[in-house]
């Protein structure tokens, strides 16, 4: 059964979905969420393990830098209830189990046991106060830099590691990993998706944050976690695995010849969402190997580079951007010479 799940929590997904989200993480967690008569959340109570029917899920939270801004009152309630349900000390409950054995890590690693027994409790990470982003795309795309992805990872669990809660807001603990420390064990991770715009390849965020936390998850010594999409976009939500929604997003889009064609109709600006496509497939293979196949990749190069569906992709390419098609080809190439791919 799940016991420990991590959750990546973005301002424009809260924003859209009214706190979905955040009811995930309450949900797991046995937290219930007090109003006041304006409407604000203004405590978050902890609903009895008699009441709540079922062991806790602990959840480790990676705010982004613009979430961390926006709702700060939130991370700083969530980061109290974890520290009293900690303090709890129920049997048979991960949040405590993992708050110890986070300790235990820490103090291995040469934290005071004080130190490392209130830092068990951190469940909240980001960016150092004023800064944003990973940095992590950056670091997938530059392929002459890496070899094994797992090297990806250390730069990541830096700069996201600072922990706000456990006593610290926007803190990094020097000398020891605070972030994987909590990381390790992690058996899923999720992230909300409520747009039609807006995808899992469409932007690179997705496979930063959600791919990143993969990645960092295995980096701490743990198993490949499951990853978990979200589905909030047609107003019913719903919980699904990512590298389906990412097959879903490949077959109803990118390989669709009417989105195609609206692309070709928009000249340079279409050859862009073409590059941004092999890029972030890349970048989803690189961090979370799982959610690409290896047709995925054939279906990419037969439609456009073989233009499988006649639709005159290479004039299309030369005349508007042909920068583009060699970014696209590159980005193929890079995937044989990593050996995500191995066509014929």
């Amino acid at each position: 059964p799940l016991s420990k799940l991590a959750i990546t929590l973005w301002s424009s997904e809260t924003i859209r979905t009214l706190g979905l989200p955040e009811g995930e993480i309450l949900q797991a967690l046995g937290l219930r969420p007090r109003w006041d008569d304006g409407g604000r959340v203004v405590a978050l109570d902890i609903v009895p393990a008699a009441e709540l029917g079922r062991r806790r899920i602990d959840v480790v939270v990676h705010a982004t830098g613009v979430y961390r801004d926006q709702f700060d009152g939130f991370l700083r309630l969530l980061a109290d209830a974890v520290d009293r349900i900690v303090a709890l000390d129920e049997p048979n409950d991960p949040v405590a189990e993992n708050s110890r054995a986070a300790a235990r890590r820490l103090m291995a690693e040469g934290v005071r046991a004080e130190e490392a027994t209130a830092l068990g409790r951190a469940r909240i990470f980001s960016n150092a106060p004023g800064d944003y982003g990973s940095g992590l795309p950056d670091a997938v795309r530059d392929t002459a830099g890496w070899d094994d992805p797992a090297a990806l990872a250390d730069p990541f669990l830096d700069r996201l590691g600072y922990v706000y809660g456990a006593g610290r807001w926007g803190a990094k603990v020097e000398g020891a990993d605070v972030f994987a420390a909590q990381l390790a064990g992690v058996q899923a991770a999720a992230l909300s998706r409520s747009s039609n715009l807006h995808g899992v390849l469409s932007t690179d965020h997705p496979f930063e944050y959600l791919g990143g936390l993969s990645l960092a998850i295995r980096r701490a010594g743990g198993a490949t976690p499951s990853l978990y999409i979200t589905d909030a976009r047609a107003g019913a939500p719903k919980t699904v695995a990512a590298r389906g929604f990412l097959a879903a997003e490949m077959r109803s889009r990118y390989l669709n010849r009417s989105w195609i064609q609206a692309m070709q109709a928009e000249g340079y600006a279409g050859t862009l969402a073409v590059v941004d496509l092999a890029d972030n497939l890349f970048g989803w293979q690189a961090t979370a190997p799982g959610m690409v196949r290896a047709d995925q990749w054939q279906a990419l190069h037969d439609v456009y580079v073989r233009d499988e569906r006649g639709l005159g992709v290479r004039e299309w390419f030369e005349a508007n951007n042909p920068s583009a098609e060699r970014q696209v080809l590159n980005r193929l190439k890079d995937a044989v010479r990593k050996g995500f791919w191995a066509p014929d």
